[in-house]
């Protein structure tokens, strides 16, 4: 969808307006000063949190917590989504989670931590 930004110029100046985008979800691109062709991809971020709790499920299944109630998590390159997504989607599944010392790596906990 084409969309003409140009009137908010006033108030932000591009980066800021770009930057609003992103972290909502729309796909940019720069057509011209303040104008855009914009695409939502809140549905596509759907489908990936959808998989990666997929993903978490058949983990606990096939390798379980240890002792300690801990998962070591291994999401590098499985999925494009941001730490903070992947940390809030693994809690909204009722663990606690946080990154690990290794990019793409996660702890996932059985109880709060």
């Amino acid at each position: 969808m084409r969309v003409d930004l140009s009137e908010y110029l006033e108030y932000l100046d591009e980066d800021e307006i770009e930057s609003l985008l992103a972290a909502n979800h729309y796909e940019i691109e720069r057509i011209d000063e303040g104008v855009y062709f914009i695409k939502n991809t809140s549905a596509d971020r759907e489908e990936k949190q959808k998989a990666l709790k997929e993903y978490v499920n058949e983990c606990i299944k096939e390798e379980g917590f240890d002792e300690d109630g801990e998962l070591s998590l291994d999401v590098a390159d499985l999925f494009d989504l941001s730490p903070a997504e992947i940390i809030e989607t693994i809690r909204s599944m009722g663990f606690e989670c946080e990154m690990a010392d290794i990019l793409g790596d996660y702890w996932v906990f059985k109880q709060s931590i």
